[in-house]
């Protein structure tokens, strides 16, 4: 379990179509219409949820999910750990709080997620999963601001 922490200005979204590789310049794409009201940004081994909507959210929680996979036939075990929640009160526009912690060793061979559950006056109490992701959730889009989830992120109304 990790201690919750709470960041301000600390990520800003940068639209696909706008951002470098390491190579140079990206492939050109299309421009995006939308922007991320909430979004998952990695910082070294942590993981936040960004609140880029225009409220504040007033109750957010998070428990890691996912399971180890045994080589390529023998199939996958599921996390036998209790699932620890961390909770955060009042999370302003523009912060992010922590919800995982990953490390860069010992979680490669886990398919990692996490399952957060929002409430806030605009969205009622929602319950937003990532997709598992080798080694722990890289930056992910929850929702945009048009009310779609991101892909492979799944919501269900609480």
């Amino acid at each position: 379990m990790f201690e919750p922490k709470r960041l301000t200005s600390a990520f800003k979204w940068i639209a696909p179509e706008k951002r470098k590789s390491r190579f140079g310049p990206m492939p050109p794409r299309k421009a995006g219409t939308r922007s991320p009201w909430l979004w998952l940004a990695r910082l070294a081994d942590e993981l936040y949820l960004v609140n880029e909507s225009e409220e504040v959210l007033e109750r957010v929680s998070a428990s890691p999910i996912g399971w180890l996979r045994i080589g390529h036939e023998e199939g996958v075990t599921p996390l036998n750990q209790p699932t620890p929640c961390i909770g955060y009160h009042g999370v302003p526009k523009c912060a992010a709080v922590k919800v995982a912690e990953y490390d860069d060793f010992y979680d490669l061979d886990f398919d990692l997620g996490v399952s957060l559950v929002i409430q806030s006056q605009r969205m009622g109490c929602v319950e937003l999963q990532t997709p598992l992701s080798k080694g722990g959730v890289q930056e992910t889009v929850l929702l945009w601001d048009n009310g779609d989830t991101g892909p492979g992120v799944h919501m269900n109304p609480r």
